[in-house]
């Protein structure tokens, strides 16, 4: 097999939701195609997974002290390619592919960080599924609004756009754990 080669968008997530108490985190938005591609593959194994609460992501600054602020904010929103390779490994409780990308490196290297993260740059497609999460349960206050403003963003997006986009990925997450 070789690598295979795609785009993601830069996005930063902010609160205790994504990132444990730390100032921030910045990811990489993948395709939510390849995710739901790999997600059939391994819940077809056996396994009982669910979307990364991200949705298909490449992590590229999580718990780290990023010194460069203005960096960060240029980043965002920005689009970079990346190589992937189409294995899936795992843990039992994560399921990714291996990536590699200069680019990323490069951004890590503009806020005042290694190029290469402690954990090898990889895309996530799957997560175990805790049993509780299987059976869709009556949406939390704040899962209903935050899936209003994203039905909101699939109203302002052409197409084209919210096909790929990190919000599609989030709503769908959404509506496979809760009624909505």
């Amino acid at each position: 097999m070789s690598w295979l080669t795609l785009t993601g968008r830069v996005h930063a997530y902010q609160g205790k939701k994504f990132t444990n108490g730390h100032k921030a985190w910045m990811v990489l938005n993948c395709s939510p195609s390849v995710m739901h591609f790999y997600l059939n593959q391994i819940a077809q194994e056996g396994h009982l997974v669910t979307s990364p609460l991200a949705g298909s992501h490449i992590s590229i600054v999580r718990r780290e002290p990023v010194s460069n602020w203005a960096a960060w904010k240029s980043a965002l929103n920005s689009r970079i390619s990346f190589e992937y390779f189409p294995t899936v490994e795992t843990n039992r409780k994560h399921w990714w592919l291996k990536v590699r990308s200069p680019e990323l490196e490069s951004l890590r290297e503009s806020f005042g960080l290694r190029g290469a993260p402690r954990v090898p740059f990889h895309l996530t497609v799957a997560v175990a599924a805790k049993v509780e999460s299987v059976i869709r349960k009556p949406a939390p206050k704040e899962a209903l609004y935050e899936a209003s403003l994203l039905r909101r963003a699939s109203l302002v997006l052409p197409e084209v756009l919210w096909e790929s986009s990190p919000e599609k990925a989030k709503l769908e997450t959404l509506r496979e754990r809760y009624y909505l």
